[in-house]
């Protein structure tokens, strides 16, 4: 049976009353309730503080994550610094840190799944370190470190998937001309031989899967 928990955020005169619900450990939000008693009579600074206060528990996902994480203490610190501001100016530029803040984990997790991809689909882990393969890879996931935005990573994922994609491609086709012709049965000094070994050869340079079917196609029709 889910464990109805009320966390009450005190912060200065503002109260963020938050329903949270915690099945065992985990901390999942049922409903939340914000009420902002006005301490000031500019109802532009009162509507800024109170809609920051709702941007930050939004951004940071605090109703969501365990009381206990550094994620929550991080928001709480900001509805904090919120409550205390003097001027829009200064909520402004609290809550610009932690959208900066909220912007560079979204950017650091894109990062990491891409990584992630990237060695799945390249089968890194069981490379030789001293291959040129593994160096290859390397290289890319460095590059994903370094970019500095999603439509950057998307695109390199994307380029790593169409290369895993047309080596398969090569590989299967030459293993299929190979088994078509008997070439491991076939004279290596025959011009049979050296003709199939050609074709195979232009498959293996290659610069798209459809070149590649161009190639496995006229080889079919002769």
């Amino acid at each position: 049976m889910k464990k109805m928990t009320v966390l009450s955020l005190i912060i200065g005169s503002t109260m963020a009353a938050v329903m949270l619900t915690q099945p065992g450990s985990e901390v999942q939000a049922a409903s939340k309730n914000i009420s902002v008693e006005a301490k000031h009579s500019d109802s532009d600074f009162e509507s800024a503080k109170q809609n920051a206060l709702q941007e930050i528990i939004d951004v940071t996902n605090l109703v969501s994550i365990s009381t206990s994480s550094d994620e929550f203490t991080k928001g709480v610190e900001a509805l904090n610094q919120i409550n205390a501001a003097k001027t829009i100016k200064e909520i402004n530029n609290i809550l610009a840190d932690v959208e900066g803040t909220a912007a560079h984990k979204v950017l650091f997790d894109a990062r990491e799944n891409a990584k992630q991809e990237i060695v799945s689909l390249t089968n890194f882990t069981t490379l030789s370190s001293n291959s040129e393969e593994f160096r290859r890879v390397m290289a890319i996931l460095n590059k994903v470190s370094s970019q500095k935005n999603i439509d950057e990573i998307n695109a390199t994922v994307a380029t790593v998937k169409e290369q895993q994609e047309l080596k398969e491609v090569k590989q299967k086709t030459a293993r299929k001309i190979a088994e078509l012709t008997n070439l491991t049965l076939l004279d290596t000094n025959s011009k049979e031989f050296k003709q199939i070994a050609n074709v195979i050869t232009q498959i293996n340079i290659a610069t798209s899967v459809s070149e590649v079917n161009e190639i496995m196609n006229k080889f079919l029709q002769k």
